[in-house]
């Protein structure tokens, strides 16, 4: 079986304009090492699998789906189990909550048939008042 985990380590880098050095200082791995896992000539597994993903601000789980040593996951909405580890990762219980309540008015907007994805900005840093 071919490993595809190179590529798809390759393409969360891309998708969040990440170097591999970025990579390798928010998972606490080696540049070198992350370099051989790109390259395909060394395989990724323990922590060093929990490493990317907390880099990448994912579960652990599908980390370990894109590097073969789960099964895929058998929900098709992985979106549901990324949105809630990225809301267990909040330190304040009042960040958490308004999570929770963000959630809860865009189901009832979707509900009312109200909800609309607006385009993506840019966030555009306001500089302080003098």
């Amino acid at each position: 079986m071919k490993n595809t985990f190179p590529a798809w380590l390759q393409n969360e880098l891309d998708k969040r304009g990440m170097t591999q050095a970025e990579l390798a200082r928010r998972s606490g791995i080696t540049s070198a090492q992350i370099s051989r896992i790109l390259s395909g000539s060394r395989g990724a597994e323990g922590k060093t699998l929990v490493g990317i993903a907390k880099a990448f601000k994912l579960p652990p789980q599908i980390v370990y789906q894109a590097a073969g040593f789960l099964p895929p996951e058998l929900d098709p909405d992985s979106l549901t189990s990324r949105a809630d580890h990225l809301i267990s990762t909040y330190k304040r219980e009042e960040t958490k909550q308004k999570a929770i309540e963000y959630l809860e008015y865009l189901a009832v907007q979707e509900e009312k048939g109200e909800y609309r994805v607006a385009p993506k900005k840019k966030l555009a840093h306001k500089p302080a008042a003098s």
